[in-house]
């Protein structure tokens, strides 16, 4: 009755969610076989109002409930990330199930992972704008941490104090660089704090390194550019017995801000 009274009435023109479907089929079951009436050629009384009438008080109560239907996917490769993909959403397992295969199973709104018949991870199911459900204990060591140290920085202020300890210029590129893009390239601006904070020692470098930097377009600043300008003063200092020239013209970045590279380059022109 289904095949021959809903179906040919669901609209499938334009792709929707499963549980989409599913509430426009009810609605077309309960119009079309429910509501209408029973024998007499659909003139006699509905299928609901004789159910209510007469099934319902004669029918026994359930002793337990009814099982929830559960979906089974089988051979699910677990990818380098340390997810799989389920229904266009990925879900974390642990990360030493990488390459292996594991089955989920979904129910209600929970999706459970299993490894050879043992229970490895258990999700709420995502939604369809919520691509990606990763619980933390999942994730290596390393990862956790990297992870732990982005969410330390919240907002463009968080940014700025934890870079002005550090360095000034840093502190300033990073005012710049947060000028124009916001928090949504702030993965930069963490690595050049990272950066600092490993390699206390070599600040006076970085220093310079930043303030060639910015005297590049904002749109081009990068780690990989970042890196190359490193490079170029460390072979300077190598062929010139650990010294390096400053950066001594101004460079204006297009926030329209001025900055005045090397102090000891300024203080040499003074004397002349």
């Amino acid at each position: 009755m289904i095949q021959e009274r809903a179906l040919p009435r669901l609209y499938t023109g334009a792709v929707k969610p499963l549980s989409e479907y599913n509430r426009e089929l009810l609605v077309l079951i309960n119009q079309y076989i429910n509501s209408v009436g029973f024998r007499n050629n659909c003139s006699g009384t509905s299928r609901k109002e004789l159910f209510l009438k007469y099934e319902k008080p004669a029918a026994a109560p359930l002793l337990r409930d009814l099982p929830l239907y559960i979906e089974h996917i089988p051979l699910l490769k677990v990818k380098p990330d340390y997810r799989v993909k389920i229904d266009g959403c990925s879900y974390s397992v642990p990360y030493n199930l990488i390459g292996e295969f594991v089955d989920a199973d979904i129910s209600g709104s929970t999706v459970k992972i299993y490894h050879k018949g043992i229970l490895v991870a258990s999700h709420p199911k995502a939604k369809a704008n919520k691509k990606d459900v990763l619980n933390p204990d999942h994730m290596p060591e390393n990862h956790r941490a990297v992870r732990d140290k982005r969410l330390k920085y919240q907002n463009v202020q968080d940014i700025l104090d934890n870079a002005q300890p550090l360095s000034d210029v840093l502190c300033a590129c990073c005012r710049v660089f947060t000028d124009r893009f916001g928090m949504s390239r702030k993965d930069f601006c963490i690595y050049l704090i990272n950066l600092y904070k490993r390699k206390r020692y070599e600040r006076e470098l970085f220093d310079e390194a930043l303030n060639r930097l910015m005297t590049e377009p904002v749109a081009k600043w990068n780690s990989y550019l970042l890196n190359d300008i490193l490079d170029d003063i460390r072979l300077y200092q190598r062929n010139h017995y650990g010294d390096y020239e400053r950066q001594s013209v101004l460079g204006f970045v297009e926030t329209g801000s001025a900055f005045l590279r090397g102090k000891k380059a300024f203080d040499n022109n003074d004397k002349e």
